[in-house]
């Protein structure tokens, strides 16, 4: 089906909207936003990521323009990155929602330890705004194969490694089998990847492990934090990813499109 543009969000399918989004994606919320995507059953709701903070309200109006009257229980945060992670405390403490996390991401979000978030070094690159930052807020601790469920629907969380450290992927069905790959910033639309050069959480061989094990759940569906959702064809594009692999180059990157050969053969 086509994506329906309501007052403020899209539908994807009758039971996922996008919700928010930068200016990597659809502008839905603040520029700084990661994707941010509504999985929902009519009433109650689960968001999949939670931006940066400062598009917090956007993405509550959109949420409710999308299903009027949707009650947040969930949020799913895919890993600690600002873009994806710092605004869970507003959108728990205006939700009442319980946020859901890995350990790693955890440390990030309750304060313990915010230098996997990356956000200092990021503002110095003039990548974020000064107002955005880290307010603590105390996660659900979730390991790899954790379910959430939604109505007539399953979310399944899996832990997917290679672009941050306790990263999650959720696979969310349908009641009819469909697979919906929500990525984070593990993979994106035709196969792109964002490998961070500075980062010491990026780990090619991790990545290409974690792709299989998506890739192998047949998602109709791929979609990702930043970027194009893809509707259909969602195993073609992870299978583009892949393909690279086996010829030796990595896979494109999200903003920069030059080859490279493997980092991780010598």
């Amino acid at each position: 089906m086509a994506p329906e543009m309501s007052t403020g969000g899209v539908a994807l399918t009758p039971s996922i909207a996008l919700v928010g989004g930068g200016r990597l994606g659809a502008e839905l919320s603040h520029p700084c936003d990661s994707n941010i995507y509504l999985v929902h059953d009519g009433g109650e709701g689960v968001l999949i990521d939670a931006g940066c903070g400062l598009g917090s309200a956007d993405v509550l109006a959109n949420a409710d323009a999308a299903v009027p009257g949707v009650r947040i229980s969930t949020i799913i945060v895919t890993h600690a990155h600002a873009d994806h992670a710092a605004g869970a405390a507003s959108l728990a403490a205006a939700t009442g929602a319980v946020v859901v996390a890995t350990a790693h991401v955890g440390a990030v979000l309750d304060a313990t330890d915010t230098t996997p978030s990356g956000l200092a070094g990021a503002k110095a690159q003039g990548i974020y705004p000064e107002e955005v930052a880290f307010t603590p807020v105390a996660p659900q601790i979730v390991a790899d194969g954790h379910e959430v469920t939604v109505g007539r629907l399953s979310i399944t969380l899996l832990l997917t490694e290679g672009h941050a450290d306790g990263h999650l992927t959720a696979l969310v069905r349908d009641a009819d089998g469909t697979v919906s790959a929500c990525t984070g910033d593990l993979v994106f639309a035709e196969g792109r990847a964002a490998l961070l050069d500075d980062s010491p959480e990026t780990d090619l061989t991790r990545w290409e492990a974690s792709v299989r094990r998506i890739a192998a759940e047949a998602p109709t569906r791929l979609l990702p934090g930043h970027g194009t959702p893809v509707l259909r064809r969602g195993r073609e594009h992870l299978a583009r990813a892949l393909d690279r692999l086996d010829r030796g180059i990595e896979p494109i990157r999200l903003i920069d499109p030059d080859v490279r050969p493997r980092r991780d053969r010598p």
